[in-house]
């Protein structure tokens, strides 16, 4: 598409400005489990779909407050508040997510979570996403080397698994 325009305009005095928007992408399905977290879950299979016009997938696209299960730079207190602009210090809850691992990428530097088996385990900590601005806020930090998916979070102080959502690496991990 950029070289269309490019091509386009060329020999005319107008100039493209090209800006990338380096945001996490979050397209969860209404139809299906998908996207979710976990390598042996194939949201084609018939059991992933859903069975009736009124079944509901949670969480839904739109749908807050909203659980986020964080595992990087994102459990740093300090961090959180300053993205979110908050007037006090999150509250965090301890946390694990099966389906996943984690891996670095840029040189070791960044955490990626990625598809692993049923029995992999990630420990980090939940998080409850109020608004969509909130989360927008998030996704931007995050950029588009991660996308958002769903996946099950249990809350390691009662042992309650919640449907919530994860930052998932979309390249090349070490």
């Amino acid at each position: 598409m950029k070289l269309n325009i490019v091509s386009a305009l060329a020999g005319s005095t107008f100039s493209a400005t090209f800006v990338r928007i380096n945001i996490s992408p979050k397209d969860l399905s209404a139809h299906s489990i998908a996207p979710t977290l976990g390598s042996e879950i194939d949201p084609t299979l018939p059991q992933n779909r859903a069975t009736g016009a009124d079944e509901v997938f949670l969480p839904k696209q739109g749908q807050y407050p909203v659980w986020y299960f964080f595992y990087g730079d994102l459990t740093v207190p300090e961090i959180l508040t300053e993205r979110l602009g908050l007037d006090e210090m999150p509250v965090y809850r301890k946390a694990v997510v099966k389906g996943g691992i984690l891996r670095t990428w840029g040189g070791g530097k960044y955490k990626a979570l990625v598809d692993g088996d049923a029995s992999a385990r990630v420990e980090g900590w939940a998080y409850e996403v109020r608004s969509a601005e909130d989360e927008e806020m998030l996704r931007y930090y995050e950029t588009d080397f991660y996308e958002v998916v769903r996946c099950d979070i249990c809350m390691v102080d009662v042992g309650e698994v919640v449907k919530g959502l994860v930052f998932r690496f979309v390249g090349d991990v070490n």
